[in-house]
């Protein structure tokens, strides 16, 4: 089979987030010569904030898109730049010949929410995905280990994890909470106050590298992954689903919330929790602290059964396995 020489609009490869993963990702481990631009038969473009439908239009190939983001409509009210990503997608979508969604749960609000005209058109799920020589099992531990991934990553609503760890801590002395990734300025004063307001502060392992590479950057978060029992993702929609899939390559249950697509990636193996909120209120939705101190004790407890579990879910989402899949449906779609 000939190589695909395929054109690659890698403009977010710096970003600590997930669009930034996935490019580096793509980049290392799709089966593909990549191109120049002049060169190609297919491009990827990425809808990160920067692409626009006149600089797809102007690529003279076929165009596929990998569309980021699944702002459900309580973050989209009217002048907010979530509302303003949402028509920039769907001008995109109507010159895109095909497209790429960050989960089935995704594919369903764009194409009911923002472009409906995405329903004719060839559709995959490319997933979260990790390197499997960064992400893998460390030794088992024994002691509980709360794992959470900081800032940049995927980290919100810090404050209902401390709360949630605070009833941990006080049911299980010695428990520890290790927060992991990329550091903001003036962030972690705010996150320490909270945290010595909530007595959880000696109980915390901050581990973060101000001036870290993207690469150090995962090799801290493998590191703290490699050193706990339980991971808690506290976000909605498909934002940080990327930390959820490195989670269970280490053999991590992960407690999360039931909406977008993490319950599609976490499976059976860790706990689905409900936001106190509905997906149209005007306020964000969070989840109950009290829910997840729970869920964190039952899955420490179940811990040795379910980390064959999580790490065998995980291989569907090694980057040689997702790439091999989306570099031929790639070519199934234009043809070649």
């Amino acid at each position: 089979m000939p190589s695909l020489k395929l054109y690659g609009d890698f403009l977010a490869l710096g970003h600590r987030g997930g669009i930034g993963s996935l490019q580096r990702l793509a980049k290392r481990f799709m089966p593909v010569e990549w191109v120049a631009e002049k060169d190609a038969r297919v491009g990827l473009f990425w809808n990160n904030g920067q692409l626009t439908p006149e600089r797809l239009a102007s690529f003279k190939g076929y165009k596929v898109v990998y569309g980021s983001g699944n702002y459900v409509p309580c973050m989209c009210p009217e002048g907010a730049s979530t509302r303003k990503f949402n028509d920039l997608t769907a001008r995109v979508a109507a010159v895109a010949d095909a497209f790429s969604h960050t989960s089935l749960a995704h594919r369903e609000f764009v194409v009911g929410t923002i472009a409906p005209s995405l329903a004719k058109k060839p559709w995959a799920v490319l997933p979260p995905t990790f390197d499997p020589a960064t992400y893998r099992p460390g030794p088992p531990v024994a002691e509980l280990r709360v794992v959470a991934v900081a800032f940049w990553r995927d980290w919100f609503r810090w404050i209902t994890i401390f709360e949630a760890f605070a009833r941990v801590l006080a049911k299980v002395p010695g428990s520890r909470l290790i927060l992991a990734g990329g550091w903001l300025p003036g962030v972690m004063d705010t996150q320490k106050r909270v945290a010595t307001e909530l007595n959880v502060l000696k109980a915390i392992d901050w581990v973060y590298e101000p001036d870290r590479t993207c690469t150090q950057e995962d090799e801290i978060i493998a590191a703290a992954c490699q050193r706990g029992t339980v991971f808690v993702h506290s976000r909605f929609a498909d934002w940080g689903t990327l930390t959820c899939v490195e989670a269970l390559a280490s053999g991590l249950p992960v407690i999360h919330g039931d909406v977008g697509g993490m319950p599609e990636f976490v499976g059976d193996c860790g706990k689905k929790l409900s936001f106190r909120a509905p997906m149209t209120s005007p306020t964000l939705a969070l989840l109950d602290p009290l829910e997840i101190a729970d869920a964190v004790l039952e899955l420490h407890a179940k811990r040795a059964e379910l980390r064959p579990l999580c790490i065998e879910r995980a291989r569907q989402f090694a980057a040689p396995v997702v790439y091999a899949a989306y570099t031929k449906w790639i070519r199934e779609c234009a043809k070649l």
